[in-house]
Formats: structure tokens, C-alpha cells, sequence
């Protein structure tokens, strides 16, 4: 496991993390809340946002997976690339020895000079054909990544979206106790 990847591994970790104690702390203040003001919430509506809670977290597991997969899917191409440079810089030490003993030999031998031109041709070939491999994993490292930031932006605006949700639910919360409060004012 590279640098790279346990970096990438620990700031998806530590997100994740970050988002599971932010949520614990919005609930529990929640809590805190309903308990200090002793509001008094149906349990139809208690259960309609465990339920939502639980939505959320069920489409938080799953923006999560795809993280991950997606995460998978960048390290295995890094490695490719990884790989490609290397064998790419292997053919290419190949070639210019092979370059260099055709310019050797070349004064010497006319003939052989045509059959290690030949072989040169052959391996600038696997050469070019290497660079638009790498090419294309770079291109492809580059639609992973732009994934990734699409779907730590689709989180956050799903996180926004909780918050606002949890805000409107508490103020009908509130509005509907104050009706009831009225309510029961005037019966008496």
C-alpha cells in the first residue's frame, strides 16, 4: 500500500468519522432541546424522523460504498499507471542501448544496420503504444477524481438538506405546540 492510497484511505475514514459525530451531536442536541423546553412529540412524528434518520443514513452507507469502490477503482489505476511507467522506462533504456549499438555497429556493417533499424522501428511502436495507455489512465484517474468530488458534493448538499429539514421540523414542532397551547387556553 502506497503513501497515497493510506492518505486517500484516512481522509475518507476520517470524513465518514467526522460526518457520523456531527450527525450524533445534532441528535443529541435535538434531544437536549426537546428535553430543556419540554416539548412533547407524537410518537407518529417521532417515528416518521427515526425513519428519515435512518433513510439518511441508509443513502449515507451507500454514498459511502460508492466512495469507497470509486476509491478502489483510483488506486487500482494509479498502480496501473505505476506499472506502465516502469515497463515504459524499461523499453525506453532498451531502446537507446539498442539505439546506441545501431550507431556503433552502423559504420562498420551496412547490412546489420537495416535489421537493428528495423528492431528501433518495432520498439518505438510499444513505445507509443504505452504513451496513449498511460494517456488514457490519466484520463481516466482524472473522470475517477472528478467523481469523487461530485459525490462529496452530493453529500454535502444532502447533509444541508437534513439540517434544513431537522430546522422546519422542530419550528412546526414548536408552532403546533403553541396552537395546542392556544387551543387549550380558550377551552378553558
Amino acid at each position: 500500500m502506497d503513501k497515497d492510497s493510506f492518505s486517500n484511505d484516512w481522509l475518507v475514514y476520517t470524513q465518514c468519522n467526522d460526518i457520523m459525530m456531527l450527525q450524533a451531536e445534532l441528535i443529541s442536541r435535538l434531544r437536549f432541546q426537546l428535553h430543556e423546553k419540554k416539548y412533547v412529540i407524537s410518537q407518529v412524528d417521532y417515528n416518521a424522523v427515526l425513519k428519515q434518520l435512518e433513510a439518511e443514513q441508509h443513502d449515507h452507507s451507500i454514498t459511502k460504498g460508492k466512495l469507497v469502490s470509486q476509491s478502489e477503482r483510483l488506486h487500482f489505476c494509479q498502480g496501473e499507471v505505476e506499472t506502465l511507467k516502469q515497463q515504459l522506462d524499461r523499453e525506453k533504456a532498451t531502446f537507446e542501448k539498442a539505439f546506441g549499438l545501431l550507431n556503433s555497429k552502423s559504420l562498420e556493417e551496412t547490412s546489420k544496420a537495416e535489421d537493428l533499424l528495423s528492431k528501433c522501428t518495432a520498439l518505438e511502436a510499444v513505445c507509443s503504444k504505452k504513451d496513449e495507455e498511460i494517456v488514457h489512465a490519466n484520463k481516466v484517474i482524472k473522470d475517477l477524481e472528478k467523481k469523487i468530488e461530485r459525490l462529496k458534493f452530493e453529500h454535502k448538499l444532502e447533509k444541508e438538506e437534513l439540517m434544513v429539514r431537522m430546522k422546519q421540523e422542530v419550528y412546526m414542532a414548536k408552532r403546533q405546540m403553541e396552537s395546542d397551547r392556544k387551543s387549550r387556553h380558550k377551552q378553558k
